[in-house]
């Protein structure tokens, strides 16, 4: 089943409230980042980490504040 994503759909995403949400990411790598940046532009605050390098992991964490 082939489910279509109205564009009126997604520009009303910024209308929505995040700030409140919490995310778990898994891996510290270059998409990683890309959610973060993503995930600060709709406010969410609680971003939680997790990957197999616990020094990744602070150094990620660290520049990501």
């Amino acid at each position: 089943m082939l489910n279509l994503i109205s564009n009126e759909c997604i520009m009303n995403i910024k209308e929505k409230k995040f700030s409140e949400k919490s995310v778990l990411l898994i891996g510290t790598g270059w998409m990683a980042n890309q959610y973060v940046i993503a995930l600060k532009k709709l406010k969410i605050k609680k971003i939680y980490v997790i990957s197999r390098n616990q020094n990744k992991t602070k150094r990620f964490c660290k520049k990501n504040n």
